[in-house]
């Protein structure tokens, strides 16, 4: 179940892109992780009542990130323009924000119910970073003179996913060993 979500994660936090002239192809695209994080949210569920909130969401995610791939796919955004590309990213990154923000909510919800530490305080530092770093790479490609930050932030939000997601990890250990698989 957390697997599932684990490996949702990794598809939707690391975004590799790569240009197709007018369009674009993610290599590992967001409606996938999105699907895996459904499918995960939709195991637990029946055992954890209160993921509901964010589950419920996770639809809206999964139907726009469908909606976002074939957009980029075909060209759309780059005809669009990056204004509107950034737009449709940071409404992406805002699912995505909700979604694991409720992920920590519930985490830390059970570390307190079953008294036992799953690391929810070290894993929302590291999420706050790297929304930030997101969200100011997405709108610094709005800005005509500033695309020249958006690789370096989108690099430093790479390494902290990648630290968040070696966190996750151990926070998934010790969620399963918890009871809830």
């Amino acid at each position: 179940m957390v697997k599932k979500i684990f490996w949702g994660l990794i598809f939707t936090l690391f975004a590799l892109r790569f240009n197709l002239g007018l369009g674009n192809i993610d290599f590992l695209p967001d409606f996938i992780g999105f699907y895996l994080l459904l499918k995960g949210f939709k195991e637990i569920h029946p055992l954890n009542a209160s993921i509901f909130k964010v589950f419920s969401h996770m639809k809206i995610a999964f139907a726009f990130s469908v909606f976002s791939f074939a957009f980029s796919i075909f060209g759309i955004f780059s005809m669009m323009g990056p204004i509107v590309a950034a737009f449709f990213e940071l409404i992406g990154i805002g699912l995505l924000v909700y979604i694991v923000y409720g992920l920590i909510d519930d985490f830390r919800k059970t570390e307190k119910e079953r008294g036992i530490e799953l690391n929810t305080k070290k894993l929302e530092q590291l999420w706050n970073i790297n929304v930030c770093c997101m969200v100011i790479a997405a709108i610094s490609g709005m800005i005509p003179n500033l695309p020249v930050i958006s690789p370096l932030l989108f690099f430093v939000s790479f390494v902290v996913s990648a630290v968040f997601m070696f966190e996750f990890n151990k926070t998934k250990k010790a969620y399963v060993f918890s009871g809830i698989k």
